[in-house]
Order: C-alpha cells, then structure tokens, then sequence
C-alpha cells in the first residue's frame, strides 16, 4: 500500500493481517489511565480487538474482513459483540472470571476451547486437602483491599502464624501457593508470577 505524506514524499509499506490477537491485552483498565486522550485511544484499541474476535469467530465473510466495504448488518453484530464483550468485562470486575465465563455463555458469545475460567494443574487432591483450611485462613486472616499487594513470602508467614493460632496442620510453602492460585479463582484475587511472586487483592489482617 501507498502511505502518503511521509518523510521523502509517497512511500510503499507492507502491512500484515491482524488474524488473532493476545487475550491479555482485553485486561487493560481504561478507568485506571488518568491522560484522557491516551484513555480514549485504549478504548479505540479495545474496540478494534473485538472487532477482530467478532470476525473471526462469527464468520464473516473472507473478502469483507479487512474491506471498509461492510454491510450495515455486519455493523451491527459487530456493535452487539462490543456491548456483550463489555459487560462480560464488567462483570469479570466485579465478581471475578468465573462470573464472566458464565455471563459469556449466557449471552451466547462464541466460545474456543481455551475461553474457560482459568483452571490450574493442580492435582484436585493437594487443593481438596487443604481447601477448608485456606478458605478460612483467607475469610478470617485476610480482608480484600484491590489496590493491595503482598509479596508470596510474606502471605505464607502470615498464614503459618494464623494456622498456629488456630492449632491447625502446616502445610509446604508450595503447596501453600499452587492452593492459593486455585482458590484466587472463587475470592477474585490475583497471584502474579513474576521475579517476586505477589498477591494483589488480599492483605493479611493486622493483630491486635
């Protein structure tokens, strides 16, 4: 294609079809962007994705994919998408992935295999041993702040010196941390893996 106006006059580009896009980019939080004109143009981004997600997954026909030739139904059942996909953001906000995989479906938008609440590799029966336990370390021993963030270390300490309180069995710190990555699914926290492993969502109450 043609880019006009460039640096030396008209200029040829090759441009690549955006086919499939990465799922992680439907978590940035516009409410968070403070600049409004950088907001609006995540908001515009965002948009384009479902686009992209609507055309691939409801068949739209090859040709008109990428034409600005689409037909005012094609208009808009990309509109109905957008609106759907974003109350299924809200609610993933709200009450977490789970509820948003629900209300996916109850909207009947196009499921992949892959579009799923996130379910770990933890063998069911390391989470079954000691899920009673962390869910009431969790309930009694935490609060929910979503602006928190507590390093992993610091949660298992904490959780060691409330199941000692509670003359309760200690389990293995990694034990600890593959249960907890299965239990952020129903308390709508995030355990984030990167060079210092964290919580956010969860703060550990303070005694006393």
């Amino acid at each position: 294609m043609a880019t006009p106006l460039g640096r030396g006059g008209d200029q040829k580009a090759i441009c690549l079809r955006l086919d499939l896009i990465n799922g992680w980019l439907f978590t940035i939080d516009s409410n968070r962007i403070k600049e409004d004109s950088i907001r609006q143009r995540v908001l515009e981004y965002q948009r384009e994705c479902y686009g992209v997600l609507s055309q691939h997954f409801l068949g739209l026909s090859r040709e008109h994919e990428f034409s600005s030739e689409v037909s005012c139904d094609d208009l808009g059942s990309l509109t109905e998408i957008a609106n759907k996909s974003r109350l299924v953001e809200i609610a993933n906000r709200i009450s977490g992935p789970r509820a948003a995989c629900d209300l996916w479906r109850k909207l009947d938008l196009p499921l992949v295999p892959s579009f799923s609440a996130r379910q770990s590799d933890i063998p069911r029966g390391i989470v079954a041993d000691v899920e009673g336990q962390l869910r009431s370390f969790i309930e009694e021993g935490c609060q929910f702040d979503e602006d928190h963030t507590t390093t992993a270390r610091a949660m298992f300490l904490a959780y060691k010196d409330w199941a000692r309180s509670e003359a309760q069995p200690i389990i293995t710190e990694t034990a600890f941390g593959r249960a907890m990555l299965h239990l952020s699914q129903d308390y709508n926290f995030l355990k984030i893996k990167a060079r210092v492993v964290t919580y956010r969502g969860l703060r550990v109450k303070e005694v006393g």
